[in-house]
């Protein structure tokens, strides 16, 4: 049986998803169909094995709408349900042959993952939102690998995968957080901190050294409870600046000159 993808080659193909034109997967892979409604790529290796990569939130209502969903807690059915057809169609012998598997990122990632755990399929899911209500059966997920970008908070949001490998990159600083969402950006720290990605089968991933098994779900994670704790730390020396000038309310606030409002602010900070 073919090994089929690397993890490495597999997060590439979720990268290259999300083009509309001149699509290009990596050495050994050809494009054999291209569904932009559902933005899924169907991927043939020269050795027969296929491969779906699936995008994740593009300029389309639908789209939109679904990561919404996700936000309240809810799953994006009909995208799921969309691609599980599109599998039976044209993938049904290689789901027989166990020589089919799948990924995406953000809500491809999530997408991913339920139709996995559907056909009981090898997966690769990157910085995905996680389930809140109506998760799969774990027995059918345990195939299913997750790259996760520590401090992104969209995979940040909702349960883990059963394999997690968690990417560090400390030089982001907080108010840039949203950069690490990118796929390429991941697919780049991937190569650089994890080079046996770029030959372990994604079959085989889940022994791979680095990766953590059955990580504690979390509703919602330790980027959000960070920001959280942030803001009220924040709320609170802004607090402290009002009864510093003798000002009760933030509505008050605005009928404090901005000179003396400066002024206090320096106080503060001598102490």
């Amino acid at each position: 049986m073919s090994k089929g993808p690397s993890i490495l080659e597999a997060a590439r193909m979720n990268s290259a998803s999300y083009l509309e034109d001149q699509l290009e997967g990596p050495l050994g892979w050809s494009l054999i169909r291209h569904n932009s409604t559902l933005g899924v790529c169907q991927w043939e290796s020269t050795d027969g094995y296929t491969y779906i990569g699936i995008a994740g939130t593009r300029k389309q209502r639908h789209d939109i709408i679904d990561s919404v969903k996700i936000f309240f807690g809810q799953t994006p059915d009909m995208r799921i349900q969309g691609v599980i057809e599109f599998v039976k169609e044209h993938c049904s012998d290689a789901v027989e042959r166990d020589t089919l598997s799948l990924g995406g990122h953000s809500l491809g990632g999530l997408v991913a993952s339920s139709v996995a755990a559907e056909f009981h399929l090898p997966a690769l899911i990157q910085n995905a939102p996680g389930y809140f209500t109506q998760s799969p059966d774990p027995a059918r997920c345990d195939r299913i690998v997750e790259i996760r970008t520590a401090r992104d908070l969209v995979s940040d949001w909702g349960s883990s995968a059963a394999n997690l490998i968690t990417l560090h990159e400390p030089s982001t600083p907080t108010w840039k957080l949203s950069l690490l969402h990118a796929i390429n950006r991941q697919n780049d720290l991937l190569s650089d901190q994890l080079p046996q990605s770029s030959y372990t089968s994604l079959y085989d991933a889940k022994n791979m050294m680095g990766i953590e098994h059955n990580p504690d779900i979390h509703p919602t994670g330790n980027t959000w409870k960070s920001i959280q704790a942030s803001w009220k730390k924040l709320k609170n020396h802004h607090k402290r600046l009002l009864a510093n000038i003798g000002v009760e309310t933030e509505a008050e606030r605005g009928e404090i000159p901005q000179l003396q409002f400066i002024k206090a602010k320096r106080n503060l900070k001598k102490r």
